[in-house]
């Protein structure tokens, strides 16, 4: 089973710029109101995943994946620019990938790739996203340490 939460995307893209260190151009007021929207997303979308991993089991098998992070601190972008792609200025390059369960192994190198054709018929995003990880000795769990979107 593959699930795709799309939320903490659109809640960043809403409210990062509300979000803790205050930018210039943002009012004390709006700052007040809106500053605790993205970490609160976060905290939601936790409680799901933690949900969902208490109904798979133990013997599930998980890989937690996001194919790009985003800005949050000072060097957040001031405005996007009027164009279909001023929202990618948003984008930190890195991503993330963590894996699992039964069958990941300790210091085994892992790449994934997710293609419109595996997309098909999940609620994933069409395109083509490879990741690559490396479990480290004595670990039951990956971070990726670098992500490559094709």
């Amino acid at each position: 089973m593959a699930v795709y939460f799309d939320g903490v995307d659109h809640f960043c893209h809403g409210f990062m710029p509300y979000h803790p260190p205050r930018l210039p151009h943002i009012s004390a007021e709006d700052f007040e109101i809106y500053s605790d929207v993205v970490r609160n997303a976060y905290r939601f979308h936790d409680m799901m995943l933690e949900r969902q991993l208490q109904l798979a089991g133990p013997d599930a098998i998980v890989i937690l994946c996001s194919d790009h992070g985003f800005l949050s601190g000072p060097n957040r972008p001031l405005a996007d620019p009027n164009d279909p792609a001023g929202p990618t200025l948003w984008h930190r390059e890195m991503g993330i990938l963590v894996m699992a369960g039964p069958g990941i192994a300790s210091g085994k190198h892992y790449t994934c790739t997710v293609t419109a054709t595996n997309a098909h018929g999940t609620s994933l995003p069409s395109g083509s996203v490879t990741v690559k990880s490396t479990v480290p000795p004595g670990g039951r769990s990956a971070v990726v340490e670098y992500y490559h979107a094709a």
